[in-house]
């Protein structure tokens, strides 16, 4: 059997992080690997760090890898060309390696990013026509926790560029069933792109040398200096727990933490002492000694502390978050993270009730291995299906997808499924809103701003995506002006039409007629008369939806072709995981948004022959001079709210559109049955099927 060429960015052992779970878990997904026999491993490292240390610990826990060092720009603040640089460094290598390849490498090269969004290195993804491409998730933690972690603006520009890279990759791999549904749930991924290949204790090697200050009986809370890990409520329980103890604990909590944090949790509790940094030999010697552990954090991509007292066989008490459950639900004492009461009684019944038994630890160690973990990684790589047929071009024009009205959410999940259907040129606008997702869609799809200046080509098929509200303005009055395909999620355009108007995009008689000709459609299908006037196709998300605008269709004999789209319902790798707390969207500063020019938007009274038929008795005669085109569709400078002539815009940082080129996507409608129902008076017909089902469906209509 040839064995598989895995060509592995190795950079995150030249950083702080190697001594660290990261760094740890990434040598021990080497070895594992390396011990395999089926893999031929290259591991890549940079010349702008130190790679002594790396090196050193490959030669011993992985003999078989080959090593090289290459020109891979740091992550440094104002070298921009730096993701490009070593994007063309990955590629060169790839493609020299590859011509002078022995007969016995399979042809199918595969590329893992070990740490994709690591800081001090600048992570890139070579080329999709070099390789496969996979990178090793290990939390979302930022993207969950906005609020702790990205509130400076520049943390969150350089986490959301580091989102869109890793949006480039053909594959995914993570650290654990949950790891795996947040990749789905936030990030738009389909499952069958995620391989799970979970974890297990990091080996301890070499002699434990003594720790001072530390006394027994004690707890130990192997934890770190960060919010998330829940630590003050931690020693707030052990201080309850250790009240009535005739024989008081001492609680040995390990790593770094910064002096004014030591005082203020040891204020809580006299009893706390703080190990510092220690080695792998020292803490496996705590896990033994420890009567119990204490683990409260809020969130964790794996949990290796769960891992390694379970290892230990000692009691545990840890919350009652789904990535634990995922290890076992019998072999842990849960309790709810944000309860100090509940926590201080479960690490008393840890201690009561003793080490968990030998069968269930076995079994647990059996599954938690770095054998298994190879395991899972070579067997899901291989069945991983790969996208590489020939897409066409087509154009997607849409609000932003970081707000939260219900086009904007359904561009946010479904950019994956269509990028993976046909290459989209994405044309996507602003708003100032900061309630929302982070916005790493726009620079991981490279998309162009509408606002004046904007390239929209004209030889591609054009999708409009829109829901009625003032976030879509802009892409009504384009579809407008510039007609093409209308992905229409609600019927009633009367807010976007007002918002076109209060942004200058139509002038005030235009707007005047509308509100107008508005009063002589059907209920629940307001405003949409100028859109039916030039569309040839419409796509809808209910029955009820195409009913009403065939009927104002049919006022107009106009022929429109209204499909009914089947969305997807999303659709988790685990769903049988215990969901996560549902968290609030978080207020982040604002970005600066560009708005249109008013230089450009030019009045255009209607003609007397318009406002004559509008004002015709019979209703029925204005909406059909509006299908002939007697009644201007949008009157504003070149019958559009934006120039004719556009310049093209710079592309976002993260390359080009390959950025999501074989993803899927997925999208949940948002309106329930009952409230299309009250809506409308219609029955409302939604089927769900695949993401992939959805975007062939509408790229089909696109092209046909």
């Amino acid at each position: 059997m040839n064995r598989r060429r895995w060509v592995v960015d190795g950079q995150v052992l030249q950083t702080g992080a190697r001594h660290r779970g990261m760094g740890l878990y990434a040598l021990e997904l080497l070895s594992a690997l390396d011990q395999s026999g089926q893999s031929r491993i290259e591991v890549l490292l940079s010349s702008a760090f130190d790679d002594s240390e790396a090196r050193e610990s490959l030669a011993i826990r992985v003999p078989g890898a080959r090593v090289d060092t290459l020109d891979l720009r740091a992550d440094t603040p104002g070298d921009a060309g730096a993701l490009l640089h070593n994007r063309r460094v990955l590629d060169d290598y790839l493609s020299a390696t590859s011509e002078a390849g022995s007969a016995e490498l399979e042809p199918e090269v595969s590329f893992l990013l070990l740490s994709p969004m690591q800081g001090t290195t600048r992570p890139a993804l070579p080329s999709a026509t070099t390789c496969t491409r996979w990178a090793l998730v290990f939390d979302l933690i930022p993207l969950l926790f906005p609020d702790t972690y990205l509130r400076v603006p520049e943390l969150r520009q350089e986490y959301e560029a580091r989102v869109a890279e890793l949006l480039r990759a053909d594959g995914f791999l993570t650290i654990s069933r949950t790891v795996s549904n947040d990749l789905a749930s936030y990030l738009g991924i389909a499952s069958e792109r995620i391989v799970t290949i979970e974890g297990a204790p990091i080996p301890a090697s070499g002699t434990a040398e003594k720790l001072g200050g530390i006394r027994e009986p004690f707890i130990l809370m192997p934890t770190g200096n960060d919010r998330r890990k829940n630590n003050r409520r931690g020693v707030l329980a052990f201080a309850r727990f250790n009240a009535a103890k005739a024989v008081p604990y001492q609680l040995v909590v390990t790593s770094n933490f910064e002096p004014d944090e030591v005082h203020a949790l040891q204020s809580i509790a006299p009893d706390v002492h703080f190990t510092g940094s220690i080695t792998g030999a020292q803490l496996a010697d705590l896990y033994r000694r420890a009567d119990a552990v204490l683990f409260p954090p809020t969130y964790e991509g794996l949990g290796l502390p769960v891992l390694e007292a379970l290892q230990a066989r000692t009691p545990i008490a840890c919350s009652d978050i789904p990535v634990f459950r995922e290890i076992s639900t019998e072999a842990m004492h849960f309790f709810d993270p944000e309860s100090v009461p509940e926590m201080a009684r479960a690490l008393e019944r840890a201690v009561a009730d003793g080490p968990p038994g030998s069968n269930l630890t076995q079994a647990i160690g059996a599954r938690y291995s770095w054998g298994e973990v190879a395991r899972r990684l070579l067997d899901g790589t291989l069945n991983s299906p790969a996208y590489r047929a020939p897409r066409p071009e087509i154009t997607v024009v849409g609000p932003d997808p970081a707000t939260d009205d219900r086009a904007g959410r359904v561009l946010s999940n479904s950019h994956a499924a269509l990028a993976r259907r046909a290459r989209v040129h994405w044309v996507l606008e602003s708003s100032a809103s900061t309630r929302g997702r982070l916005d790493y869609l726009p620079a991981a799809l490279a998309a162009t701003t509408l606002q004046a200046g904007a390239v929209i080509g004209e030889d591609r098929p054009l999708l409009y995506v829109l829901d009625g509200t003032a976030a879509c303005a802009r892409s009504l009055v384009l579809a407008l002006g510039r007609p093409g395909t209308v992905l229409l999620l609600d019927t009633d355009l009367t807010e976007a039409w007002e918002a076109a108007h209060a942004a200058g995009l139509i002038s005030p008689s235009r707007a005047d007629l509308e509100t107008r000709l508005g009063q002589l459609e059907v209920p629940g299908a307001a405003h949409s008369a100028a859109l039916l006037a030039v569309s040839t196709r419409i796509l809808t998300v209910s029955e009820g939806d195409r009913r009403r605008l065939l009927a104002v269709a049919d006022r107009m004999e106009r022929t429109v072709e209204v499909e009914v789209v089947a969305l997807p319902e999303p659709r988790l790798p685990f769903p049988e995981l215990l969901p996560a707390k549902t968290r609030p969207f978080v207020e982040l500063p604002p970005r600066s948004t560009p708005g249109f020019n008013a230089e450009f938007v030019a009045e255009q009274q209607l003609t007397r022959s318009a406002a004559a038929i509008l004002s015709d008795a019979d209703p029925i005669q204005a909406l059909r001079a509006l299908a002939r085109g007697a009644i201007p569709v949008v009157a504003s400078g070149r019958d559009l709210g934006i120039p004719a002539e556009f310049v093209q815009a710079s592309p976002a940082p993260g390359g080009d559109l390959p950025a999501a080129r074989r993803l899927a996507g997925e999208i949940a409608a948002d309106t329930s049955r009952r409230e299309a129902q009250a809506a409308s008076g219609l029955e409302y017909v939604a089927r769900y099927h695949s993401p992939d089902d959805f975007a062939a469906a509408v790229i089909a209509q696109l092209v046909q």
